[in-house]
């Protein structure tokens, strides 16, 4: 994915994913979070590229607050829209749910585990044959 793509995905996804507007074109610009950030973390202490250092630099460490459609969904690194119990009890359910799911996988998993175990090891001890050589050191080469 592009920078661009990531940056769509986390602004409109995000904002689509949480039920803020609609798919339809005039409605997009209105969805779009607005990030308050601060500058004084080391990734944003430099503004260089915003979009490409917020995709690939920030950490989530910088944002203060976001409004979407006109409305604080974080502030002052708050989340408002939703309570702490509510995403625990949602998390936990998920959590079931997908046990259920995958319970036929995971007992699978567990009965190929000491094959895998046993022989990724040996691969690992097992001497490989290259053609490739590296560089002496100190060598103009480097």
């Amino acid at each position: 994915m592009t920078t661009r793509e990531v940056a769509l995905a986390a602004t409109q996804g995000s904002a689509r994913a949480l039920s803020f507007g609609t798919d339809r074109p005039e409605s997009r610009a209105a969805t779009r979070p607005i990030l308050c950030c601060s500058t004084s973390t080391p990734e944003l202490a430099a503004i260089h590229d915003p979009v490409n250092q917020l995709v690939h630099c920030e950490d989530g460490n910088a944002v203060h607050s976001v409004m979407i459609a006109g409305r604080m969904v974080v502030e002052n690194r708050r989340v408002l829209t939703s309570t702490w119990t509510g995403w625990r009890d949602r998390v936990a359910a998920a959590r079931d749910r997908l046990a259920i799911a995958n319970a036929d996988n995971r007992r699978l998993y567990e009965a190929l585990e000491p094959i895998v175990g046993s022989y990724c090891p040996g691969l690992a001890r097992t001497p490989t044959t290259s053609t490739a050589t590296a560089p002496a050191p100190n060598s103009s080469g480097l």
